[in-house]
């Protein structure tokens, strides 16, 4: 009886310790999976989905000829329903306009502004451009963050026929090689935990705040459940990279409007003191802006006061198929405003 018990203690302690080692072992694989997610040596297909967007905007818009352009992310691309925006346009001038969404999610302020100089602004013989962003897109962390996607954005042909005199390519993709390592390392020390924690910004921020479900109804987070982050600060290489872009457009004859687009961020269950950090980013960027008497139209209010409700957003940053049109017609509004101050 004795050995046979022995036997069964030996049996239940070796078992334990296999299965701990495999629960580790896999922990260790979702950490490192998720670190090459967030640094982005997984989201090839989505890469080269943007890589195939750019010729198709080029293409697009050399057949339609558009007055305006909008630019951005994904923000944009969601966001902006153009046939609204031209409708209410000629409802309220009985004129006729033509614009083009040339907004592509998950590129950073860089590459909109890049692409915008370098195709879409000597290319196109538009009235106005405008860019539809968040305080988010302004962030230093957001910006570093798609980094991958600049790359993507470079490795277009069309792109880098253009601008191989502006950027030594082999050069970029090596930078890129070394971030992506670097970070990956430091993404995985993180995602460990304390005692090795590295802290991705090291500005004052706000951490990740969510959308709770007892403010926002179950078939917003379903399926959509969003993070958003936001420093206290505006990247400064964002407001340079903005200025060349204001520069070039006006250079070309060109009005600039920059649209802060409504979201749920004052749902959040910090949203109060996440609202006052974006009071402060898109204060400093109108300052900025108003240097080169650049209009910006804070458009917040359409979420905060219901104009636009839960149903008209995909999620806390991204209008839907509801909440566009409402937006687009607002745009209209406010392109009349600007063109019948001149």
């Amino acid at each position: 009886m004795s050995h046979s018990s022995t036997f069964n203690s030996k049996l239940k302690i070796t078992i334990a310790r296999e299965v701990s080692i495999i629960v580790i072992i896999l922990l260790m694989i979702e950490v490192i999976i998720r670190s090459l997610v967030n640094v982005g040596w997984l989201s090839v297909p989505f890469g080269l989905w943007n890589r195939a967007r750019y010729p198709v905007i080029l293409f697009e818009s050399e057949q339609l000829n558009p007055d305006v352009f909008f630019v951005g992310n994904s923000r944009t691309r969601h966001g902006v329903d153009t046939n609204q925006f031209n409708n209410y346009y000629n409802q309220k001038t009985n004129q006729t306009i033509k614009s083009y969404n040339a907004g592509i999610p998950a590129t950073s302020a860089y590459i909109t502004s890049t692409f915008s100089r370098a195709f879409l602004i000597p290319d196109y013989n538009v009235d106005t451009i405008v860019w539809v962003l968040t305080a988010t897109d302004l962030d230093g962390y957001i910006s570093e963050f798609w980094n991958q996607q600049w790359v993507d954005f470079l490795a277009v042909p069309e792109v880098q026929s253009r601008l191989q005199s502006q950027f030594n390519i082999d050069d970029v993709m090596k930078n890129w090689w070394t971030w992506r390592f670097r970070h990956t390392i430091k993404y995985i020390m993180s995602n460990l935990g304390s005692p090795f924690t590295y802290q991705v910004n090291q500005r004052k921020d706000y951490g990740y705040l969510s959308l709770t479900e007892e403010v926002i109804p179950q078939t917003i987070l379903q399926d959509n459940f969003y993070w958003e982050y936001v420093t206290s600060e505006i990247d400064p290489q964002i407001l340079n990279t903005i200025r060349d872009f204001v520069q070039v457009a006006m250079n070309h004859n060109m009005k600039v409007i920059f649209v802060i687009q409504p979201t749920l961020h004052h749902q959040y269950q910090d949203g109060e003191q996440y609202i006052r950090v974006e009071d402060q980013i898109i204060k400093e960027f109108t300052s900025f802006l108003d240097q080169y008497d650049v209009a910006i139209y804070d458009e917040r209010y359409l979420s905060f006061d219901e104009v636009i409700s839960f149903d008209g957003f995909e999620d806390s940053s991204h209008l839907n198929q509801n909440g566009a049109p409402i937006f687009s017609r607002r745009l209209a509004e406010i392109y009349i405003q600007e063109t019948q101050s001149d």
